[in-house]
């Protein structure tokens, strides 16, 4: 005797319908012999008696290692960061690590940008042309004279002065600009001051 898998009702072995709700049993059949043959073979790949390979070959290649999903970034993997610092989460997460030139680069910009705050910051100070600071630059630069030295420890101009000493003393500009085209006057921009520069030489200097 055997159970109806529908309403388990007890039934002939042999019988090809439930006498009792009139299901087919073939089904029932086809799940009990599926089922234990999937014992069997869990059975014997468990106990190392059949190889899974056996198996698998019969299966699509890469069916296990290919994933259908994007493959994740470095940062989402890294667990890089996401919005309120939270990691960045996700497959396909943009935002990879910058290269390491690129923050040798950064680190550099950074070095240089400190440098010329402390140089901003010292140059306001009173003893801005100190014998120290004046002494430090007359050995870059060992043709100017000691007076446009001062000027230029103190960020100031005067009038002749080169491009070279106004570099030296506030920096390359923000911005050029000319009044006409061929004119040989040109305007350097600065934050806090305009350049006026005539062939190569000083002959303004305009507070914004």
């Amino acid at each position: 005797m055997a159970n109806c898998w529908r309403c388990g009702g007890q039934i002939s072995s042999y019988a090809s319908r439930c006498t009792w709700c009139g299901r087919s049993t073939s089904v029932s059949a086809f799940l009990q012999v599926a089922a234990f043959a999937a014992l069997i073979v869990a059975a014997l790949v468990v106990g190392g008696l059949v190889p899974i390979g056996a198996f698998t070959r019969f299966l699509p290649n890469n069916w296990l290692r290919e994933s259908p999903l994007p493959a994740r970034s470095a940062e989402a993997s890294e667990g890089g960061g996401g919005q309120g610092g939270r990691p960045a989460s996700g497959y396909g997460a943009a935002g990879a690590p910058p290269a390491p030139d690129a923050r040798r680069e950064a680190a550099r910009s950074e070095e240089r940008e400190r440098a010329a705050r402390e140089e901003r910051a010292a140059a306001s100070r009173p003893d801005c042309d100190s014998d120290a600071r004046v002494a430090l630059l007359s050995v870059q630069y060992a043709e100017w004279t000691r007076d446009d030295l001062s000027l230029i420890a103190c960020r100031r101009l005067r009038e002749g002065f080169s491009e070279d000493q106004v570099i030296a003393s506030l920096g390359r500009p923000t911005r050029r600009t000319s009044p006409a085209a061929g004119s040989e006057m040109e305007v350097w921009i600065y934050r806090d001051m305009r350049v006026v520069l005539e062939r190569g030489q000083v002959v303004s200097v305009r507070e914004p």
